[in-house]
């Protein structure tokens, strides 16, 4: 959840589970 919180198409370094 960096930037974005569903991450569409996206995966951030910190990305755990979009909510």
């Amino acid at each position: 959840r960096s930037l974005s919180t569903g991450a569409t198409g996206y995966v951030p370094s910190n990305y755990v589970a979009p909510v």
